[in-house]
Protein backbone atom coordinates (compact mmCIF):
# COMPACT_ATOMS: atom_id res chain seq x y z
CA UNK A 1 0.00 0.00 0.00
CA UNK A 2 0.92 3.59 -0.63
CA UNK A 3 0.13 7.15 1.08
CA UNK A 4 -1.05 9.18 -1.07
CA UNK A 5 -0.45 13.18 -0.55
CA UNK A 6 -2.79 16.29 -1.12
CA UNK A 7 -2.36 19.59 -2.03
CA UNK A 8 -4.83 21.82 0.28
CA UNK A 9 -7.29 22.20 -2.35
CA UNK A 10 -7.82 18.51 -3.64
CA UNK A 11 -8.06 17.79 0.45
CA UNK A 12 -10.83 20.02 1.19
CA UNK A 13 -12.90 19.08 -2.16
CA UNK A 14 -12.17 15.59 -1.06
CA UNK A 15 -13.05 15.93 2.50
CA UNK A 16 -15.79 18.59 1.89
CA UNK A 17 -14.08 20.96 4.24
CA UNK A 18 -12.85 23.92 4.26
CA UNK A 19 -9.25 24.85 3.80
CA UNK A 20 -8.39 26.26 7.20
CA UNK A 21 -10.23 23.67 8.99
CA UNK A 22 -7.57 21.20 7.29
CA UNK A 23 -4.76 23.13 8.03
CA UNK A 24 -5.40 23.54 11.77
CA UNK A 25 -6.72 19.68 11.83
CA UNK A 26 -4.39 17.19 13.75
CA UNK A 27 -5.68 14.62 11.49
CA UNK A 28 -4.01 16.15 8.48
CA UNK A 29 -0.28 16.02 8.50
CA UNK A 30 1.88 18.74 6.33
CA UNK A 31 4.88 17.71 4.49
CA UNK A 32 7.11 20.50 3.00
CA UNK A 33 8.84 19.12 -0.31
CA UNK A 34 11.32 20.58 -1.94
CA UNK A 35 12.37 19.91 -5.47
CA UNK A 36 15.20 21.42 -8.09
CA UNK A 37 12.08 22.22 -10.58
CA UNK A 38 10.27 24.08 -7.20
CA UNK A 39 13.68 25.87 -6.60
CA UNK A 40 14.13 26.58 -9.84
CA UNK A 41 10.53 28.55 -10.34
CA UNK A 42 11.34 30.18 -6.83
CA UNK A 43 14.73 31.85 -8.71
CA UNK A 44 12.70 32.93 -11.55
CA UNK A 45 10.23 34.46 -9.50
CA UNK A 46 7.17 32.11 -10.92
CA UNK A 47 6.80 30.57 -7.62
CA UNK A 48 7.21 32.39 -4.21
CA UNK A 49 8.39 29.57 -2.22
CA UNK A 50 11.13 27.25 -3.47
CA UNK A 51 8.67 24.32 -1.80
CA UNK A 52 5.59 23.35 -1.79
CA UNK A 53 3.24 21.96 1.06
CA UNK A 54 1.56 18.62 0.96
CA UNK A 55 -0.94 16.82 3.20
CA UNK A 56 -1.13 13.11 4.34
CA UNK A 57 -4.22 12.07 6.05
CA UNK A 58 -3.89 10.36 9.59
CA UNK A 59 -6.21 7.58 8.80
CA UNK A 60 -4.06 6.68 5.64
CA UNK A 61 -0.96 6.02 7.75
CA UNK A 62 -3.10 4.04 10.63
CA UNK A 63 -4.31 1.82 8.12
CA UNK A 64 -0.90 1.25 6.96
CA UNK A 65 0.86 0.76 9.71
CA UNK A 66 -2.57 -1.16 11.90
CA UNK A 67 -0.78 -4.34 12.80
CA UNK A 68 2.66 -2.61 14.15
CA UNK A 69 1.63 0.49 15.83
CA UNK A 70 -1.29 1.33 18.91
CA UNK A 71 -2.90 4.59 17.69
CA UNK A 72 -5.03 5.31 20.96
CA UNK A 73 -2.69 7.44 21.95
CA UNK A 74 -3.93 10.04 19.26
CA UNK A 75 -6.17 12.83 20.30
CA UNK A 76 -7.22 15.75 19.73
CA UNK A 77 -5.39 18.96 21.70
CA UNK A 78 -7.78 19.92 24.50
CA UNK A 79 -9.26 23.56 24.05
CA UNK A 80 -9.20 25.12 27.63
Amino acid sequence: MEIKTYNLTELSKLENKAPITIRKSFRYIPIKIETKRLQTRCKKWEQKTPYSIRYIRLKDIQELLKNDIDFTFVREKKKW
